[in-house]
């Protein structure tokens, strides 16, 4: 592309250019994120027409397992389609004990006479190399709701194994809590009998 420049507070891809306005996103009890929108500097409206979340925390309080999001956003042009791709990783704990960790490549696009920034495709891992579907990926980045609890102990269940069978009594007891308040899944049964082991 070449020609691109940081300017304060703007990011050039050709064009359009982009105003970023950080703010304050989702905020209560457990829960505080840092919204990011995008305004379209070429078009006549001056609204957003893509936003996400840089970072955010959701803190279950004993009722779930806990996450915290990072992410980057960067713009480009690929065979004419201007896109934004979104580098995020989620980190999942228990209690004050970290978990697991999972790395997502979200790319999002626009067409010709299109407004809006819609979500293309979601890549999971460093390299890519499988793929979530959409509804997933946003449920996961909703700090508000987000997925349900059955759903998250299949996103950390490597991490909430090591938990489970290890030595972090006050973690454990913590998990044993969340537990009781999931549906009867094979995930939730696996954690259970680790629990119980002596």
């Amino acid at each position: 592309m070449g020609g691109d420049q940081a300017l304060p507070g703007k990011t050039r891809s050709d064009t359009p250019a982009f105003l970023r306005i950080s703010s304050q996103g989702n905020r209560g009890s457990g829960l505080s994120s840092e919204l990011e929108e995008w305004i379209d500097l070429s078009q006549p409206d001056f609204r957003p027409v893509f936003s996400f979340h840089p970072q955010g925390h959701e803190d279950r309080l004993g009722s779930g397992i806990n996450r915290d999001i990072h992410a980057t956003a960067s713009p480009r042009i690929v065979g004419g389609i201007e896109t934004i791709s979104v580098q995020l990783e989620i980190g999942y704990s228990v209690l004050d004990t970290n978990v697991d960790r999972a790395n997502y490549r979200a790319t999002y696009e626009r067409k010709p006479r299109q407004k809006d920034f819609t979500l293309r495709d979601v890549k999971s891992g460093l390299v890519g190399s499988s793929t979530i579907p959409n509804k997933e990926f946003e449920q996961l980045v909703d700090l508000d709701s987000g997925p349900t609890n059955e759903q998250l102990l299949i996103y950390a269940m490597p991490g909430l194994k090591t938990l489970a069978s290890g030595r972090n009594e006050e973690a454990k007891d913590e998990l044993s809590r969340v537990l009781a308040q999931c549906k009867d899944t094979l995930e939730k049964r696996a954690l259970l009998d680790l629990l119980t082991k002596p």
